[in-house]
């Protein structure tokens, strides 16, 4: 290919905005993305905003830009084959090419707020009712993650006084949760309730 010949692809400012390529095809291609997975957050590639860039010819040649969760990710070569497989089935698509594109990286709130995790009406209702009682007005309620010696890792709550840069902001039901970076990929695509068990109450995430 010569130096006139390069195609010109959509420069990848962040996860794709459907609606945004013209083409008839575009709807079913996001559909296909929508059945692929991260083999570590429980959360379809699409909704996870791993997807950048979509370019789709008017002869049924697809152009995938997408990125990985992190750069050592163990699989990084298989996803590309997974997305290519997924597309390739697609009425009108003849040919597909994906890309793994580091720029810019991937940030927890690059995923769709409803993908990170849901909560059930008892959970929602514990949440009000303890930020209803906080001492001061926080900005919501703080998830993050702590080690526990021999048995992994355990869940942590606080009042969010502030919001960080690499938080995830999940706004449902009026209720805003704040997800610590370290915790996002332990909470994404699980749903959060409220146990009540005498001494063993506790917030639980399935």
């Amino acid at each position: 290919m010569t130096a006139m010949d390069k195609i010109d692809r959509p420069v990848a400012t962040g996860p794709f905005e459907e609606g945004t390529t013209g083409s008839p095809l575009e709807e079913p291609v996001v559909a296909a993305l929508r059945e692929v997975y991260d083999p570590e957050i429980p959360v379809n590639i699409f909704d996870l905003g791993l997807i950048y860039v979509i370019d789709i010819s008017e002869d049924g040649e697809v152009f995938v830009g997408m990125t990985l969760t992190a750069p050592g990710c163990p699989v990084a070569g298989e996803i590309p084959i997974w997305v290519r497989d997924a597309i390739l089935p697609v009425d009108g698509v003849k040919e597909v090419e994906v890309e793994i594109l580091w720029d810019p990286p991937w940030t927890p709130d690059m995923m769709t707020d409803t993908q990170i995790m849901t909560l059930t009406d008892r959970a929602a209702d514990r949440v009000k009712s303890l930020l209803g009682k906080a001492p001061s007005a926080p900005l919501g309620l703080r998830i993050g993650i702590t080690n526990t010696g021999c048995n992994g890792l355990s869940y942590t709550m606080d009042y969010a006084k502030e919001r960080k840069e690499d938080d995830a902001v999940v706004d449902l039901d009026g209720i805003t949760l704040l997800i610590d970076h370290d915790a996002v990929q332990y909470v994404a695509g699980t749903e959060m309730d409220w146990e009540e068990a005498g001494l063993q109450s506790r917030f639980t995430f399935e």
